[in-house]
């Protein structure tokens, strides 16, 4: 696992769609690259307070990719 493949399968990941094994190999990337550790829990904490947000302060879907893309760009410039 890289980190390319990494951020391709992050969503899926956290959706809980992969097979037991991609999602064996994901967790031992993380264990061993602090970038895409911090990468998850910035990406996951972001679902999650999108989820809590109130119907009048809502982030919206375009929003929330724009943070993505944001996110991703950010961590695969170094």
């Amino acid at each position: 696992m890289n980190c390319k493949r990494y951020l391709a399968l992050l969503n899926e990941f956290v959706e809980c769609t992969l097979p037991q094994d991609v999602q064996d190999d994901i967790r031992a990337h993380m264990e061993t690259c602090p970038r895409c550790r911090v990468f998850y829990r910035t990406y996951s904490l972001t679902i999650t307070l999108s989820r809590r947000a109130e119907t009048t302060c809502c982030i919206s879907e375009d929003q929330i990719d724009r943070l993505c893309c944001l996110l991703t760009s950010r961590l695969c410039k170094k």
